[in-house]
């Protein structure tokens, strides 16, 4: 309780709460100010750091006494007092001065400790045995290590003012002192770059230890540090079997100083009870090896080995500086199914974690199996396919006590259904109790709406997101693979932002990436690099960038971007220089990731028209972060880089416009949602066009997909945004509400507590299924923070110094409450309509300042806390624009209510796509297909053509089903009388002469990087096709090559443009000529070329092959007579 009118508070540290064992050398401060004023501002501020809280106390910082500084900066205030030293204390203080100059009292005292600052600071040695032991078996392909047991008897012989201990325990460790654990936290340390740094942890363990006998004892786990695969499903990286180093420093009250370090002294053995330990596949724990007081002084370790001085785990340790991963929640089933030989528990939540288990009663040696699966099968048992690899699997074999209670602590499982086997007697539902186990980031933000659903989406976001927060942001917890894939988190970690406190967590993120980075420049898709694949892949790799921005927007943050900049300028120059060609960048891997396919068992979609070309995708995002660097190099002041930024962005942005833009239609690439909606996100699309590339989104959004999503993972992290900007959140409302396929509401319908990975992900291929991901959130919780909530940060006052607050109305969503604790304080807004009025109450944090927009019909409508708004005090109007009355608003809370507001406008229907059937079809002559057309408009009149031109209101009606017996291509369209006219459909008919159309086929295996020299290698097979569908034609999963060859006639002289678009590369040689070039590897990547040719007969020839993942090769034809299309076996002659 205080009575300043403005006062400090929640102090922080590198944005910790009295963060034990730092190595920043000057840590930067924060604290929130309280205000009971509004309009509230700091002046100046003054800080005291001292070494002792005695000192501090009496008003003393002999660190540092920062005096008073004149500045309105309350938050990455750095220290600049005397030299920090290894292990220091620091207690400090500050207080601020206000508006009007009054100064508050001193705040409440925080501190921090310095970390072990100097390698050679550390007198300990790293330990262990680098060595299988017992029955482990580091060779096998599902490596199981028994857990390694360290201990050390040591005397201390005065009196202890503090005791702390500096630990990295790699892979996983636990450290106990006298017999008890010390700390709460779980999976510690974090994960990191291995090759590069490990992180230790600091423990303040004054409490644990007495005068005389103690005993330490640590527990190590696998944890990555010694892989968890050799192959599957890629090649994992490995560093060696588990190790320890561990330095105690002992301050007694006389001054003097005792240490205690890790070293050959102390004893190890694999004899325990954790018999082995895998993160994939579980924990294998037998009681009755227990070892009663083995952490304690005066155990007999006789038995055991001397641990050995072993090879460093890494050439950097630093501390730790995220907050731990703890047991943060815990879960009661809600369910069991008994079977026959088993009780399967139902938690009722799609969790991330392990389950506590109790048993009573049981004989020893009795064996108990705990299962998890994510899913339960039609016959109710595990779904474990999607599982792939991962055994996912805990055993307690019990030692015979009344009571046993146990759960594990180096494995975890992302499971909402847990298999018991082995249970003696009838387990209940007190049997297990689920622990909830992620990084322990302070949830910071809070959403719900009038709608259920969308908060039930909401829901399904937040325990998705922490779920996968393992020391780093996974991909997914509960397969073989949890990795740190960074295209998963571009746009979604600004969402993340408004949820948790994420900035120590991905600044530590970041900077694993910045240590997987290659000297050539190449960042990895996958950091750590536990599977190291460098792609290039603009989409994942430029995600580096993009968190740094999220890390500036959201925080304020401007030394992440000084402390990554050359290494983010490296990896530009290096794609630039290595992949711009012809002003467009011409790498891509992954493609719009998981975009919903045309099959519900598909996981990647096959149809051309639905995949968006991979340059497109790598140039617009090249262009993107061009725009990003740019900016940083202006707050570093870098001015040459800057033009290098700048000219760059330029040139893409006319190679874009240039080559990949129709002016004709208008509409980019393929004309796929993402091809237009990555142009209009980037702001790249020419003024004259945007409305009619925006119009290309309506309509497939609208028409084509009936009100539903048609992107994957890159297009969905603008989607919302973007329709909103341009004038239609009523069309991301519908996209966010929906029930039916694709949507995220679709996974709620199906019993989804948690984010899926597939659109499809209830029927999909379980090879990569994943029920807890995060990718396909993409801009969702972003788009319900910064529209519906109305609260979004101003870059050019970023960290919510300045708060944009402009609430998105929608039909039907009568009520939104959202808020938001930012580095300078809490920010709420919670606004309804009820008749006809909009009644809005707003905080917004002491020093900081908002524009807020009221939906009005004039600023003369709107009271605030009862008065005319226009005069209370706190607010300046500045003026009236798209029914919105704008203010000025100093810190403070407020009760707006706008008396009469506008209706929000209304749209016209889209008429549905007409859906032809049967779909593209090839077929030996003769032959006739039976077509029919249908709409799901009701009361729209179908119109065809049979030549590929675009329908009109004057073509041919559709009546009744009419039969082709010739080659053709139907187009569609749908008219009704109010509505937006349907977008077109088309379906080609490839009737051939199974005489003489065929392509000749030759196939081959290897592993290539690029495209080789088919003529010197050796196929495995050859044949004919009446297609190009790889997939068919291939012999095993990855790693093969396809040459097709033939005869293409063409019906006239004239220019010629051929597509072709593939995963991986491809090459297309008319007449012996390379024309279309689509080498290397990538995802589906579309390169067209023209040329003049003659008519009649020419030899064609495809050279493909394929790498890793999906496989895929298309190609189009577009000349005289000929409409853009796929190209036709009718035309294409055997040689």
């Amino acid at each position: 309780e205080n009575n300043d009118p403005l006062h400090p508070y929640d102090l922080r540290c590198e944005y910790l709460k009295n963060p034990l064992g730092l190595d920043a050398t000057s840590p930067r401060f924060q604290w929130k100010l309280s205000s009971a004023q509004r309009a509230q501002e700091q002046t100046a501020y003054q800080i005291l750091v001292a070494s002792h809280p005695d000192t501090l106390k009496a008003d003393r910082g002999d660190l540092w006494n920062s005096g008073k500084v004149i500045s309105n900066e309350n938050i990455h205030i750095p220290y600049a007092g005397k030299t920090l030293l290894s292990g220091q204390q620091c207690y400090w203080k500050v207080k601020v001065w206000d508006k009007n100059q009054q100064e508050s009292g001193w705040s409440e005292m925080a501190y921090f400790s310095m970390g072990l600052l100097q390698p050679s600071d550390w007198k300990a040695m790293w330990i262990g045995l680098d060595r299988a032991m017992g029955t482990d078996n580091p060779a096998a392909e599902k490596t199981k290590l028994s857990a390694r047991y360290l201990r050390k008897e040591f005397t201390l012989e005065k009196n202890i003012r503090r005791a702390t201990v500096y630990m990295c325990g790699l892979g996983l460790s636990e450290l106990y002192i006298n017999g008890k654990k010390i700390s709460d936290e779980v999976l510690s340390p974090p994960l990191s770059e291995y090759a590069k740094r490990a992180y230790y942890v600091t423990y303040d363990v004054t409490s644990s230890l007495s005068t005389g006998k103690n005993a330490m004892g640590v527990i190590l786990g696998n944890g990555r540090y010694f892989k968890m695969r050799f192959k599957e499903p890629f090649v994992m990286q490995g560093y060696g079997f588990p190790k320890l180093i561990l330095q105690m420093v002992v301050e007694y009250t006389d001054g003097s100083t005792a240490l205690i370090v890790s070293d050959p002294s102390w004893k190890i053995t694999a004899g325990g009870p954790i018999v082995y330990n895998n993160e994939y596949d579980g924990e294998y724990y037998d009681a009755r090896k227990e070892m009663k007081g083995w952490n304690e002084a005066g155990f007999d370790d006789h038995g055991w080995l001397n641990a050995e001085k072993v090879k460093p785990a890494s050439p950097v340790l630093c501390a730790r500086n995220i907050p731990p991963i703890r047991i943060t929640q815990t879960l009661k089933p809600v369910k069991i199914i008994r079977k026959p030989a088993s009780f399967i528990y139902d938690m009722g939540q799609n969790m991330v974690g392990w389950v506590k288990l109790k048993v009573s009663k049981a004989p020893a040696g009795t064996e108990i199996k705990l299962r998890f699966a994510e899913t339960l099968t039609a016959d109710s048992n595990l779904y474990t396919a999607n599982l792939r690899t991962a055994e996912c699997t805990d055993t307690y074999i019990t030692r015979g006590d009344e009571t046993e209670e146990w759960m594990p602590r180096f494995t975890y499982h992302g499971f909402r259904f847990v298999e018991l086997t082995g249970y003696p007697g009838t387990p209940d539902l007190n049997t297990i109790e689920g622990m909830v186990v992620h990084d322990d980031l302070e949830t910071n933000g809070h959403f719900e709406c009038s709608n259920a659903l969308i908060n039930q989406i909401y829901k399904n976001c937040v325990w998705g997101i922490r779920g996968n927060y393992r020391s780093m942001p996974t991909d997914c917890p509960q397969r073989d693979e949890r990795m740190g894939w960074l295209g998963d988190r571009a746009a979604g970690s600004k969402g993340e932002s408004f949820i948790f406190d994420i900035a120590a967590f991905y600044s530590k993120w970041l900077r694993d990436i910045q240590d997987a980075q290659k000297e050539t420049g190449s960042i990895p898709d996958v950091a750590p690099t536990y599977w190291q694949i460098y792609n290039d892949n603009v989409t994942w790799a430029g995600t580096y960038i993009i968190l740094t921005d999220m890390l500036y927007r959201q925080y304020g943050d401007r030394e992440i971007i000084r402390q990554h900049y050359e290494t983010m300028k490296k990896w530009y120059v290096y794609m630039k220089s290595r992949y711009i060609k012809n002003n467009l960048l011409t790498k891509d891997t992954y493609g719009d990731w998981c975009t919903p396919p045309e099959s519900l068992t598909l996981i990647h979609s096959k149809d051309p028209k639905r995949i968006t070309s991979g340059i497109l995708i790598s140039t617009t995002y090249f262009y993107h972060i061009s725009n990003i660097l740019q900016r940083f190099a202006g707050l570093m002041n870098q001015k040459d880089d800057s033009v290098m930024f700048n000219t760059t962005a330029a040139l893409l942005l006319k190679g874009l416009n240039e080559q990949l833009l129709d002016k004709t239609k208008p509409a980019y690439g393929n004309n796929s949602l993402t091809s237009n909606l990555l142009p209009m996100a980037f702001r790249m699309v020419p003024k004259e066009l945007e409305q009619k590339i925006f119009d290309n989104i309506l309509y497939k959004i609208m028409s084509e997909a009936n009100g539903h999503i048609s992107c994957g993972l890159v297009g969905c992290q603008w989607i919302n945004r973007v329709l909103s900007d341009y004038g239609r959140p009523d069309v991301a409302y519908l996209l966010a509400s929906n029930t039916t396929y694709p949507s995220w509401g679709y996974m709620v319908s199906q019993g989804a507590t948690t984010i899926w990975e597939l659109w499809n992900g209830n029927t999909a291929d379980p090879a990569m299924n994943s029920g807890n991901h995060v990718m396909l959130i993409g801009d969702l919780v972003i788009w319900l923070y910064e529209y519906l909530g109305a609260i979004q940060s101003d870059i050019e006052q970023p960290g919510f110094k300045h708060i944009v607050m402009k609430p998105t109305r929608i039909n039907n969503l009568t009520w939104v409450n959202a808020s938001h604790t930012s580095l300078y304080g809490p920010i709420k807004s919670a606004w309804k309509e009820e008749n006809s009025k909009f009644i809005w109450d707003v905080s917004i944090p002491a020093n900081t300042w908002a524009t807020i927009y009221i939906p009005a019909r004039s600023e003369k409508d709107i009271t605030e806390g009862g008065q005319k708004a226009l005069s209370a005090p706190g607010l300046k109007f500045t003026g009236m624009k798209d029914n919105y009355a704008i203010f000025e608003a100093g810190s403070g809370d407020y009760h707006f209510v706008s008396a009469s507001v506008p209706p929000v406008p209304a749209h016209k229907q889209y008429v549905s796509s007409p859906v032809i059937t049967p779909s593209d079809t090839i077929a030996a002559l003769p032959a006739t297909i039976k077509v029919s057309i249908s709409c799901a408009t009701e009361g729209a009149r179908i119109r065809y053509t049979l030549d590929g031109s675009e329908p009109s209101q004057n073509s041919t009606l559709y009546t009744s089903p009419f039969n082709i017996t010739s080659y053709c291509i139907v187009t569609a369209k749908a008219f009704k009388e109010g509505c937006v006219e349907s977008q077109s459909t088309n379906c080609q008919y490839d009737l051939y002469d199974p005489r003489s159309n065929a392509w000749n086929y030759a196939y081959y295996e290897g592993k290539w990087q690029k495209l080789p020299d088919f003529t010197r290698l050796t196929p495995r097979k050859k044949g004919e096709t009446t297609s190009l569908n790889v997939s068919r034609l291939k012999m095993r999963e990855d790693n093969f090559g396809l040459v097709f060859t033939g005869k293409i006639n063409l019906p006239a002289d004239g220019n010629y443009t051929f597509s072709l678009n593939s995963d991986d590369g491809s090459r297309l040689l008319i007449d012996g000529k390379t024309v279309v070039e689509n080498d290397s590897i990538h995802g589906m990547t579309e390169v067209q070329s023209s040329l003049s040719l003659s008519k009649g007969m020419h030899d064609i020839r495809i050279e493909y092959f394929d790498a890793l993942f999906n496989e895929g090769l298309f190609i189009n034809i577009q000349g005289p007579g000929i409409p853009r299309q796929r190209l036709p076996l009718a035309m294409i002659f055997k040689q």
